[in-house]
């Protein structure tokens, strides 16, 4: 029996040391595979935004268009020539 009970050997911390170690960077590995995974995530998201904003602008136009029509049509329809 060891003298110190709860105290290990010099090789069985060596070998807790090494445990400790090897699942210190495979939680690494796991957390900067995660943080990529964000990454691409985001940038799908801006892209989806992007599109996004550039179908509500051509809405908004022509909506624009449409009510120009519309109170134009009281007059003439639109796209007719002037009188």
């Amino acid at each position: 029996m060891p003298d110190n009970p709860g105290v290990g050997t010099p090789q069985d911390l060596e070998l807790l040391l090494a445990k400790i170690e090897a699942s210190q960077a495979q939680f690494k590995q796991e957390i900067n595979s995660k943080i990529e995974s964000l990454r691409s995530q985001h940038l799908d998201l801006n892209s989806v935004f992007r599109v996004e904003r550039k179908n509500t602008a051509i809405a908004y136009k022509l909506v624009a268009l449409l009510a120009f029509c519309v109170s134009e049509s009281s007059h003439r329809p639109c796209g007719a020539p002037p009188p």
